[in-house]
């Protein structure tokens, strides 16, 4: 034996800890475990061992892994039990005590790998000439008189289209989805269709045109803009569009408009407005228009997962669509609202749902998240970046996007890359360094989002022969040496 017999029985001492905490975890989820889908099942048990396996630090024992020559758990997202019992065999082999074969577990690595393609798949969509990561894209309102202009996106490599229930209406909803059906039929492809809803969005409202504010300036956010001669002097004047908002604020809570462009602190909170102070602004100024986005990522909102509109529209696209993409989930609760609805069409197993995770809370509850909608499927979720970034801090960004990616893995729910991604290419036609390390990155998920733009098509292409290229480079993989911290 070439290793020291203390120092392989100090490793395989640490696996037995872990196995046995799985074994707990799964043992204190039973009752949740026993809700979810059947095709879910396995899945839901991996998602609870890898999130108690990422309760411990895991540094140490990698390394002596390493050492050793044996699997670092790097990759052991999707097949957290296999990766031990396959470790703990191999230290055994090294310690001449086992003359069993090699264990089977009910998900092997094999299994865990197999298990996300094939839920990418029946979500998203079939691969287009084996690249493994799917391309989604949102449609612009000319889509739906314009069947070019759908083939021309189809045909350059889209593995599925999005539509923006927040523009246009269902008469053009139709007529993209009947475009998007004939394109895709010539073309001999299967492309599936994916409806966004808008969701509780908060945005500014009172302005006529735009108001201009500087640090340390105050803003009036009322329920309903009062006279000018009932007005605090000395500040700006605005309104919001949920008015449920204001049992939820306290003073000191940070705000952001504009997707963070304007920094602000809430200073007084009243029964008819609230008043926050101007944190950061363009030293100049910063410009404040109306229907811009507002964030409160300090503050527990109580707002419905679905508005009135959500509820109507969801109709439509239960009827039309092969997905729903749900915006603004911050807690299972939300996931249930959702469901409750659904429920009308009898859909489950038919429309797939994915989940747009864009906040603090929903990042902080994922793993809930996640386990109350395996109750449902086919599921995915949506690394929605633009608020998310705003909610957490942009220095955050590139962990969270890493560890939603990791969550979701183990859980083996496809994950959506969304959010800026080829921007300038799409809207430019040339694409700035850092966004394309971006869409390399992006790997790391099962589809990539882009948005729409005037240059749409070349984006599409590159992004087509980035990703089939990388392929050669880079896996779905990533490490999992620090505990994760929520």
């Amino acid at each position: 034996m070439n290793y020291e017999e203390s120092y392989l029985r100090s490793i395989l001492g640490e696996i037995e800890i872990l196995s046995n905490l799985l074994a707990q975890e799964e043992e204190l989820h039973e009752k949740e475990l026993a809700k979810v889908h059947p095709h879910h099942k396995i899945s839901a048990t991996n998602l609870i061992c890898y999130r108690a396996l990422r309760t411990k630090d895991l540094s140490r024992l990698q390394n002596a892994l390493g050492y050793l020559g044996i699997s670092r758990l790097a990759r052991a997202q999707r097949h957290v039990k296999g990766s031990l019992m396959a470790i703990k065999y191999i230290l055994q082999k090294l310690l001449d005590e086992t003359g069993q074969p090699f264990p089977r577990p009910e998900l092997s690595i094999q299994q865990g790998m197999a298990q996300l393609d094939e839920n990418s798949k029946i979500l998203l969509g079939p691969t287009i000439g084996g690249r493994r990561v799917r391309i989604m894209v949102t449609l612009p309102s000319a889509a739906a008189e314009d069947r070019n202009l759908t083939r021309d996106i189809v045909s350059k490599g889209t593995n599925c289209v999005r539509i923006n229930c927040a523009h246009d209406d269902p008469v053009a909803w139709k007529k993209m989805i009947d475009n998007v059906k004939l394109v895709s039929a010539d073309l001999g492809r299967e492309v599936k269709v994916a409806m966004d809803l808008a969701g509780p969005k908060i945005r500014t409202g009172g302005i006529k045109t735009s108001i201009k504010v500087h640090e340390d300036d105050m803003i009036y956010i009322h329920k309903t803009l009062p006279p000018k001669d009932q007005r605090n002097p000395g500040g700006h004047h605005i309104t919001c569009t949920s008015k449920k908002i204001f049992a939820s604020l306290k003073p000191g809570e940070s705000i952001l408009f504009d997707d963070g462009k304007i920094s602000a602190q809430i200073t007084e909170v009243k029964e008819s407005y609230f008043a926050v102070k101007v944190r950061r602004a363009d030293m100049d100024g910063s410009r404040l228009k109306p229907d811009k986005g507002i964030n409160l990522p300090d503050t527990s909102l109580k707002l419905d997962g679905l508005t009135g509109k959500d509820i109507r529209d969801l109709e439509f696209v239960a009827k039309h669509a092969d997905i729903v993409n749900i915006s603004f989930i911050n807690t299972p609760k939300d996931v249930e609202e959702v469901f409750k609805e659904l429920k009308k069409y009898d859909v489950n197993g038919k429309l797939g749902i994915v989940l747009k995770i864009e906040t603090k809370n929903a990042f902080m509850n994922l793993t809930p998240i996640l386990l109350y909608s395996m109750r449902w499927y086919p599921v995915g979720v949506m690394i929605a970046r633009g608020d998310l970034a705003v909610e957490t801090g942009w220095e955050n960004m590139a962990r969270l996007q890493t560890e939603i990616v990791n969550i979701c893995s183990a859980a083996h729910v496809p994950v959506i890359w969304a959010t800026q991604v080829l921007e300038n290419l799409a809207k430019k036609g040339v694409p700035s360094r850092s966004e394309i390390t971006d869409a390399a990155a992006s790997l790391k998920a099962e589809c990539v989002m882009l948005n729409k733009g005037p240059y749409i098509n070349k984006a599409i292409s590159f992004l087509d022969t980035v990703l089939s290229d990388m392929e050669f480079y880079q896996s779905k993989s990533s490490a999992m040496t620090p505990r994760l911290d929520m």
